[in-house]
């Protein structure tokens, strides 16, 4: 005698919906998962170039900016020094191949400031007055800043105020101190952008030391990142989020200062 085999009814259409609503949502959260974790890999590789463009850009500036002045001929015929210093630029020269001058030298006259490449972009610039080309040092670029350290009184030592060193921008012919709360930094407590006369008349030979700034921004805004930071750059505010022009509060930023002293200034 044979046993009775036991029917299958198999799956109802309810558990199939079932089912299929947990396989979508799991799919769904694995979807939205590998979404975000490509967004970070993007934005670290962003955050990454961002941050190495800065740091190269502004070791080759400080490098060349420290030998400005360089003239080693006893009579100091080359008459090296600084050639301009502005908020947003500085030009100086360097007798490198000590032949005692600086006209018609490849790289012994050389200005740093910001231009704007065909594609729109900022970027920092290093011109060569000898060829005239400006060479692209750092791209997205969304400010750069200079102030001066000056030797007034020639005593060897940078000129103070109120017990901390004058960092100065050229206004109108008389150097402006931008520290004016005397707290020896320059922030958003100090007056921007105009400084506080200090009563010294410009003069470009008593440079002996550049403060620099150098702020750049992400190639690409995020659609979920707005940047409420300010920046202060120099003489200068940036507050992305807060000026009503500005069209990049969804861009990362870096910022990087630092001191360079001009060895070769004074001697």
């Amino acid at each position: 005698m044979f046993a009775k085999l036991k029917k299958d009814d198999g799956f109802t259409l309810l558990e199939i919906i079932i089912a299929l609503a947990i396989a979508v949502i799991a799919t769904a959260a694995v979807f939205n998962f590998y979404i975000r974790q490509q967004k970070s890999y993007v934005t670290q590789d962003r955050v990454t170039e961002m941050q190495q463009n800065l740091r190269v850009a502004m070791e080759i500036m400080v490098r060349e900016i420290r030998m400005a002045g360089f003239d080693q001929t006893l009579e100091k015929t080359a008459n090296a020094g600084v050639i301009d210093a502005d908020t947003d630029s500085i030009q100086f020269s360097m007798d490198r191949d000590m032949d005692g001058d600086c006209i018609g030298d490849t790289d012994e006259n050389i200005t740093y400031s910001l231009f704007t490449d065909a594609d729109g972009v900022r970027n920092l610039g290093r011109r060569d007055a000898t060829t005239g080309v400006f060479q692209s040092m750092a791209p997205y670029v969304e400010a750069l800043g200079f102030a001066y350290g000056i030797d007034n009184n020639n005593d060897g030592l940078l000129d103070t105020d109120g017990g901390q060193i004058i960092w100065a921008i050229d206004n109108g012919g008389t150097w402006f101190d931008l520290d004016t709360n005397e707290d020896g930094y320059i922030n958003e407590s100090d007056v921007i952008p105009g400084g506080e006369n200090t009563g010294i008349v410009t003069n470009l030979d008593d440079i002996r030391a550049v403060r620099i700034w150098l702020l750049v921004h992400a190639a690409q805004g995020e659609e979920d990142y707005l940047n409420m930071k300010t920046y202060i750059v120099g003489n200068q505010k940036i507050d992305p989020l807060g000026d009503a022009d500005a069209t990049n509060d969804d861009e990362r930023m870096r910022i990087l200062s630092t001191i360079v002293k001009l060895r070769n200034m004074g001697l």
